[in-house]
């Protein structure tokens, strides 16, 4: 007992002095309870539902902002959970797991996202980096979240680390200019119009992960042509950069039609981020040296 005793002491006194990561909040029996929960909800809500169709638990959020209402002390948990579903080897688990924790993020304040700051960003930077054996769906979808954090809280008090991050995925794509830099943010572009959204106000585009589904989704307003209305993103692999430019112009359209037909501020914002994205790679496709005889359509 009195070793258990000394081993619980410093295990505390550690966790003040390097920010509670070797402690544990739980040290009562109702947060030992909540504990568990929390894992419960990270799960439930990175979990690939038997249907194909991803997302989800809904409720999920909901619940996980709750309990760290409830129990605060609980953050180094809830980060550790969600990192290791970030870190997860399935794709389809990895972008919900991103995806969620862009919704944790809008839904638990500055001081939740200075601990992410700390805690997950960095590997979801390294996720984002082009050219580095990522999983490609992934690779796309932490880059779109890296984007998106930087506008959303890179100018706020305390929480500059993400728009460094941002800044660090654009130098980075721009040593490597390669054509699946431009496809990557058309495919987003076009997953994000097509692919329905497991969560509401989610500032990340929906995944278009799914496994096993073959099903074409439909969305209330799409004008893309049918072959770009996959559950999975565009295969660009085999098309010329003009092929690839144009479905660019289309989606953007789609892109701007949907941010008049929409007033949720957070859909908003994350179809401006697209749109503005695919006119960036579009102008640097246009500018390409050797594109002399490729004309901008007016």
């Amino acid at each position: 007992p009195g070793h258990m005793a000394r081993r619980s002491s410093i295990t505390n006194l550690l966790g003040k002095l390097f920010g509670s990561d070797t402690a544990s909040g739980a040290d009562t029996p109702e947060a030992i309870e909540a504990v568990k929960n929390l894992k419960a909800a990270v799960y439930r809500g990175t979990l690939d539902n038997e249907y194909g169709h991803g997302g989800g638990d809904v409720n999920a959020v909901e619940e996980f902002t709750q309990i760290l209402k409830d129990y605060p002390q609980l953050m180094p948990e809830a980060l550790v959970f969600i990192k290791a579903r970030v870190k997860d080897r399935s794709a389809a688990t990895s972008c919900m797991a991103i995806d969620f924790l862009d919704q944790c993020m809008q839904c638990n304040g500055t001081v939740f996202n200075q601990a992410v700051a700390k805690k997950i960003l960095g590997r979801v930077l390294k996720l984002s980096m082009p050219n580095k054996g990522t999983h490609p769906q992934i690779q796309r979808k932490a880059a779109e979240a890296i984007r998106v954090w930087g506008l959303a809280y890179g100018t706020e008090a305390g929480l500059s680390e993400f728009i460094t991050a941002a800044d660090e995925l654009s130098k980075a794509q721009a040593d490597n200019p390669a054509a699946s830099t431009r496809r990557s943010s058309i495919i987003t572009a076009a997953n994000a119009t097509t692919a329905p959204s497991g969560r509401r106000g989610s500032t990340v585009a929906a995944s278009s992960v799914r496994r096993g589904s073959t099903e074409e989704p439909t969305t209330a307003h799409s004008p893309l042509p049918r072959a770009a209305r996959r559950s999975s993103a565009p295969d660009l692999s085999h098309m010329s950069g003009e092929e690839v430019a144009r479905i660019g112009r289309q989606t953007q359209q789609v892109l701007m039609a949907q941010m008049q037909a929409t007033n949720d501020r957070n859909i908003k914002r994350e179809l401006q981020v697209l749109h503005d994205q695919l006119g960036e790679d579009l102008a640097v496709y246009y500018n390409a040296p050797g594109a002399a005889q490729q004309q901008e359509p007016a």
